[in-house]
This record gives C-alpha cells, structure tokens and sequence, in this order.
C-alpha cells in the first residue's frame, strides 16, 4: 500500500488545520467552539470540500447544507464514509472530525493505487451535536426526513434552527414537510455506510486494543423537565406544605427518584444509562427567564428545571422507561404543590445490530494490517445510527482509543498512530469491498 495520504503527517495536520477554526490559537487548552449551522462550521466543511474537489471529487450539498464529495467509480453504486465537523461548546478536537480527516485519508489513499468498482462518497452531516439545538443528528436526520419540524423553533446564540441554517444558504423548508433533503435515489445507491469515531470511553485503552467494532448502538429517550412553584422568603416561610412550593426540593427529589428507578431497571437485567446534563444551569435560558434571574440565596426557588437522558439498546426498555420516568416526574410535582411541564427532546431509535458483513470486513483489515481488534456496543449516539434505522444501507461503525475516555473536552486527545490506524482500516474495507 502507498502511503501518499495514509500517514501521519497528513492526518495530524488536518487535524490541527479544524482545530484552528473555533479552537483559536490553542484548542488543547481552550477546547473548540464551533456550532452547528454557524460560519465555523461552513468554514471547516469548505476546507475539506476544496481539498476534496482538488483530488477530483464532485461536491454537491443537500437542501439543508449537508455536503457530499463523491468520486465516481464504474458503478453508481456507492460506499460512503461519514460523520461530522460541528462540537459541543469548548470541546475536543477529535470527536467528528476524526471520522472526516481519516475518512478524507482513507479514500485518496485507496484512489491514489486503484479504480474503485464503487463510487465512493464521504458525507458531512451537519449539526450531529445536540449542544446547540437540543436535536442530536440534525443533519442526517433532516437528510432521512425524520427530524421532526418542531426542532426548528428551538434557539441557539438568539436564533433559531430554522434561521440558522437560512443565515448559512440553505432551506428548512423540507423538515417542515417532513420530507427527505437527501433524494430517494441518493439514498438507495448507497449500498455500505461506514463512519470513525473516537470510543468516548476507556474499553479500548484499558484493554490495549487498536479497533473496537460497534455490534449496537444505544438509542435515547430525552426530555426537558420544568418546575414552577412559588417565591417566598427563606426565612418567615415555615418548612414544609402547605407553606413551601418549593421548585428546587422538588427537582432535586424527582433526581434521585429517577435514578432510584434506573437502578431497579439494572437489578432487573436491563440495558440501561441515565444522565442529568443540565440542572438550572443553561445559560442562554437563564439570559431570558425572569425567574433564574431572580434566584436568591434568600428566596424559596420559585422556578427549577433539569435535563434528563436515557438510554438503551432495547427499544422496548427505553418505551417502558420513558413512560414510567414521567410519571415518577408528575408525581413529585403534585406531591410539592408545583405545575410541571416534560418536553421530549428528539428520541433516536436504538440500532440493535449492524451490518454482520462490514463488522466481517473490519475484522479481516484488522488482521492484514496486524491490528487487535474488539466487538463491542456503543453507548453515545452518532450520525450512522440514523441511517443504519432510518435507510436498507449495510452500516459499520467503529471506534479508535481516545486518552483516558475523555470527550467533549479540551483535554479529549488521541494518538495519531490510532488515527492513521483507523484511516488505514478504512482503506483496507474500501480494497476488500471493491474486490471481487
């Protein structure tokens, strides 16, 4: 194999070359910023669209600014390797973009030796991050169809979803009628859909292995959950009802009873992870609620609200879950004496199992290329498990060590020789798909 584009050296510098846009001057320490449908964003996806286009790839974006380069083979039918170039506020360097640069890799350095049968395709989805919008996978979703219009109304840096992506040249027009921004014809010549991703977790590094390969994927249930009680002085108002509507207690019982019952899930045998990302603490939020503004070390909490994540690989765990998570939330809410509104925040569907034939074709790279590798589940949602639900193509996801599973992080880091392992896996399924 050549190694024109393969190599370190290739890798890292467009690593460090995203980095730059939202990371400033040292995104190590300051962590990357950079929005989904934001100029940023466009930037980043530009830079990989000229280097793209340069190597003779034909670009085109969807209605919502997805962006596909594709390289045409002797048949229409198409591998494709995606993710995404958008991150959480001050986050890591490599989460997404790792996909695209050793995705980017993979295919010149496959090209640069062959004529693929396939064409071959690398997508970047935007807005995968649900930091902005509260909408994971807004990008693929939108490209499948399945984001629901509601999303749209939802703000980030004072606009919406819906402005945004008009603010950057594209239309919503297609999520508003629910329809695909991706063509039917588009979508069905897709016949493999890979995507690389950092594990976000600490498997692969404490079991020394170089290539994890995704089995399932957890889907999520998520909601939004807000308290409204009564202000009152902290000291002439006795403890307890009738005289306390107290949204903070209230939210903080509601927690632990949340997790009380996750617990009973896992006793039970359940796939099963519960997080509270956001308690009282979403700043843009805060800006505007006359109530947050108004918090005193002195005032009973007259307003509280939470964020609340699950989920599972078993669709019929996170139904159950979800409706009894609701009740358990009404139910402290009338037991403080407070009003209570749930919001449910675009759920995506667990993908109970990929593609068997493109886990077979990472574990053979694996072996040609002497790299260790290691079946496993994944916990974090990405864009590939949109298309694995939502689309007949065969999907593989898989996964390079990242330092200590730290991401979404300034400190999230990982090896260039795991990245240039990975891209050269990527290479090696595009040689074994591409022959006879």
């Amino acid at each position: 194999m050549s190694t024109t584009y393969c190599t370190e050296a290739y890798i890292s510098n467009w690593i460090d070359t995203l980095a730059s846009l939202g990371g400033g001057e040292t995104p190590a320490i300051s962590g990357v910023t950079r929005p989904a449908w934001s100029t940023l964003e466009s930037q980043a996806m530009s830079l990989i669209e000229v280097e793209a286009t340069e190597k003779g790839a034909q670009a085109s974006y969807d209605d919502v600014g997805n962006l596909f380069l594709r390289f045409e083979g002797s048949s229409s039918e198409t591998i494709q390797i995606g993710s995404h170039l958008d991150t959480v506020p001050k986050g890591g360097r490599y989460d997404g973009a790792a996909g695209i640069v050793c995705g980017l890799a993979a295919i010149l350095e496959y090209l640069s030796s062959h004529t693929p049968t396939y064409s071959l395709e690398l997508v970047i989805w935007r807005g995968e991050e649900s930091a902005t919008f509260g909408a994971a996978c807004a990008g693929s979703r939108a490209a499948c169809g399945v984001l629901p219009a509601s999303a749209l109304e939802r703000s980030f840096a004072d606009n919406t979803l819906k402005e945004h992506i008009e603010l950057q040249g594209f239309s919503s027009q297609c999520i508003t009628n629910g329809t695909p921004s991706v063509s039917p014809e588009a979508l069905d010549r897709v016949i493999a859909h890979l995507e690389l991703h950092i594990e976000q977790g600490t498997v692969l590094e404490t079991a020394n292995i170089d290539i994890g390969v995704v089995t399932a994927i957890r889907g999520n249930r998520r909601m939004e959950v807000r308290y409204t009680g009564e202000a009152g002085h902290s000291g002439a108002t006795p403890m307890g009802l009738p005289y306390r509507k107290d949204a903070n207690l209230g939210a903080a019982y509601a927690l632990v009873r949340l997790h009380e019952l996750t617990q009973s899930y896992l006793t039970d045998g359940h796939d099963l992870v519960t997080t509270c990302g956001i308690l009282n603490s979403n700043h843009q939020f805060n800006s505007t609620e006359e109530s947050m503004q108004s918090s005193s070390i002195t005032r009973i909490a007259p307003f509280s609200y939470f964020s609340f994540d699950a989920r599972s690989t078993n669709p019929e765990t996170l139904d159950a879950f979800e409706k009894e998570a609701q009740h358990c939330v009404q139910d402290t809410a009338r037991e403080f004496d407070l009003h209570c509104t749930i919001q449910s925040l675009s759920p995506i569907a667990p993908v109970r199992a990929l593609s068997k034939k493109l886990q077979q074709e990472v574990h053979t790279a694996c072996t040609s290329l002497n790299l260790k590798a290691l079946d496993m589940p994944c916990g974090a949602g990405h864009d590939c498990a949109i298309i694995a639900a939502e689309t007949s193509m065969d999907v593989c996801l898989l996964f390079i060590p990242c330092l200590h599973g730290i991401s979404h992080n300034p400190k999230e880091f990982a090896e260039t020789k795991d990245l240039l392992n990975g891209a050269r896996v990527l290479c090696e399924v595009l040689r074994g798909l591409n022959t006879p």
